[in-house]
């Protein structure tokens, strides 16, 4: 559940995650490992209570689902190599308010062997793939990168629009930071999950290197959605990848990470896409301590002399003790002058394999400076 305002009296309401896989939020690339065909997926169904300033008339209390279903191939050539294809299919009522798309979130193809992975489809980019934040280890949604921003409301210009899936509740979600990543896989939907052919090398001595080249960051799917050299907030001949670390020392685990993105504006009087950010997480007997920091520069904004450079630092610790793990994370960010703090508390229990009953409240104070507005908010989340 989500509790909004730091005024109003929070109330929880039971919430479980009902999961066949274990999600991970960033921070290494995942590979496929079983031969063959599987089929997995997720369901939520979350019940949420929301305090805060700004009111869009709608309830207070809300209850919601996301289901997915994932089909994974896998096979290992006579030559030693393995390859197949990866598809994340979509299996709810409505289109997504983030713009993942009705019928499939992901879609692509893999190719490793000893001299790396190769992705080409619809999936992250190499940097959000590889980025190190605290999010990595935050529980229940992700803290202040999980889903109190589906329900907490952004302060935004009334005559204003919106990238994010078009809902009239989605308004100013574009003129903030609100979660520790960098502008493309920010924007979610289409710009997320852009086209793209992705390198993986191998890890040595603990180094991993990625990278991404995407065309387009409009283009996402079949050629019916190709967006030409037009697109506001696109960007073309587009680079995202970073290097990746991690190692262990005595009884501390360490991850870290530098990752940047760079794209060329397609519309005049648009800045290019130039961003970075870099992060540690640290952990040591069920304790998780982490820190980024992200510099957006002056990425997805209209060119202006007195344009303030955007950027985001995030913290964030956690235990995890047996079935039970807790975390608390922050946010602190500025994009075109708004800003937003945002601090999130989850707690969640492994009850049984692929079922994780969890609770998450998050408390964002968000101030838009043109036209003046702020949302104080308050929101608790819970899974059942």
């Amino acid at each position: 559940m989500f509790y909004k305002s730091t005024k109003a009296a929070l109330f929880a309401l039971p919430f479980l995650l009902a999961s066949t896989t274990a999600l991970a939020h960033g921070g290494h690339v995942h590979k496929e490992e079983a031969e063959g065909v599987s089929i997995s997926g997720f369901y939520d169904f979350a019940a949420t209570a929301v305090r805060q300033d700004i009111d869009r008339n709608e309830h207070d209390v809300k209850f919601f689902n996301d289901t997915e279903v994932h089909v994974k191939f896998r096979q290992v050539s006579d030559a030693g190599f393995a390859y197949g294809a990866v598809i994340e299919l979509e299996a709810d009522v409505t289109a997504a308010d983030d713009d993942e798309g009705l019928n499939a979130d992901k879609t692509y193809l893999f190719f490793e062997s000893n001299l790396g992975r190769v992705e080409a489809g619809a999936v992250d980019d190499a940097q959000a793939r590889m980025n190190v934040d605290p999010s990595n280890f935050a529980r229940a949604t992700g803290g202040t990168h999980g889903k109190y921003n589906d329900v907490i409301r952004f302060p935004a210009d009334p005559h204003g629009h919106t990238h994010t899936g078009g809902s009239p509740f989605a308004l100013g979600h574009d003129d903030f930071i609100h979660h520790p990543s960098l502008p493309l896989h920010h924007q979610h939907g289409a710009t997320e999950d852009a086209n793209k052919i992705s390198y993986y090398s191998p890890r040595v001595k603990g180094f991993q290197f990625g990278g991404s080249f995407i065309p387009d960051t409009g283009d996402s799917g079949t050629a019916a959605g190709f967006t030409g050299k037009n697109g506001h907030s696109d960007y073309s001949n587009a680079f995202a990848g970073g290097l990746h670390y991690l190692a262990e020392i005595g009884k501390v685990g360490i991850a870290a990470s530098i990752t940047g993105e760079h794209g060329e504006a397609e519309v005049a009087g648009h800045e290019n896409l130039d961003a970075y950010a870099v992060g540690t997480n640290l952990t040591y007997a069920g304790f998780n301590l982490g820190a980024s920091y992200g510099d957006w520069g002056t990425s997805l904004s209209h060119t202006s002399p007195t344009l303030k450079d955007s950027r985001y630092v995030s913290l964030g610790a956690g235990y995890t003790q047996g079935a039970w793990g807790t975390s608390i994370t922050y946010l602190q960010s500025q994009f075109h002058s708004n800003k937003a703090k945002v601090t999130s508390l989850g707690v969640d229990y492994a009850l049984a394999p692929g079922l994780t009953p969890y609770a998450e409240v998050t408390f964002a104070d968000l101030e838009r400076k043109t036209p003046a507005s702020t949302n104080n908010a308050t929101a608790l989340i819970r899974h059942c």
